[in-house]
């Protein structure tokens, strides 16, 4: 039997470096008053996971080089931001205002996968070198 496709988001509060994700993503969960069935599938930000995991850079310690100022300009992003995204690629394919489009490992990734939406106040976050599971909890 075919089961349709629903998607529910889950609430959780802002996930910290050394937060437990799989304990933050349970209590969203209850909270919201959702469980996780057989067959279900979970998808969580790789921000997140990042963030939880520790990769997590304060961008007061960033100082971005003439490129980075350069190109920050151009697609209207933080430079210290830039710095991240031009450190973390292997190509610039181009962008535009707030989006930066890089090819990292062979893959195409949005700003590199430097994200700041799901971290801690003036920091960014960033994706892991090689993706993988997380162990089973």
């Amino acid at each position: 039997m075919v089961r349709p496709l629903e998607l529910l988001g889950i609430k959780t509060n802002l996930v910290r470096a050394g937060e437990d994700l799989v304990e933050a993503l349970l209590g969203g969960m209850e909270r919201s008053g959702l469980a996780l069935a057989d067959g279900d599938v979970l998808v969580v930000a790789e921000s997140a996971v990042a963030t939880a995991e520790g990769g997590v850079v304060d961008l007061s310690e960033v100082t971005p080089g003439p490129r980075a100022r350069e190109l920050a300009e151009k697609y209207e992003k933080d430079p210290r931001e830039m710095e991240l995204i031009l450190a973390s690629s292997d190509r610039i394919m181009g962008g535009i205002p707030g989006v930066v489009l890089t090819v990292k490992d062979g893959f195409l990734y949005p700003n590199a996968g430097i994200d700041h939406s799901n971290a801690p106040p003036a920091t960014s976050s960033y994706s892991r070198r090689t993706p993988r599971a997380l162990p089973p909890h």
